[in-house]
């Protein structure tokens, strides 16, 4: 993708639509440590940024954090 001539490799940006800074800070965690933080603190997410995270997560297929909200 970013050696392909596409936008997102001329760009300096990369637009992520759809999901909120906190909800994309809280995946990038997940996918570096394998868990996800709730708090209401604003570093982690609240329960409206965990069902984001949640709907995100069944977007990007990330399988393993849906079936852990089922258990």
């Amino acid at each position: 993708m970013f050696n392909s001539g596409m936008k997102e490799s001329i760009g300096k940006v990369i637009q992520i639509k759809n999901i909120s800074f906190q909800v994309f800070s809280a995946i990038c965690q997940y996918l570096y440590t394998g868990e996800v933080k709730l708090s209401k603190e604003e570093k982690n997410l609240t329960v409206e940024g965990l069902l984001e995270f949640l709907t995100v997560s069944d977007e990007y297929l990330l399988d393993e954090v849906c079936l852990l909200a089922l258990k």
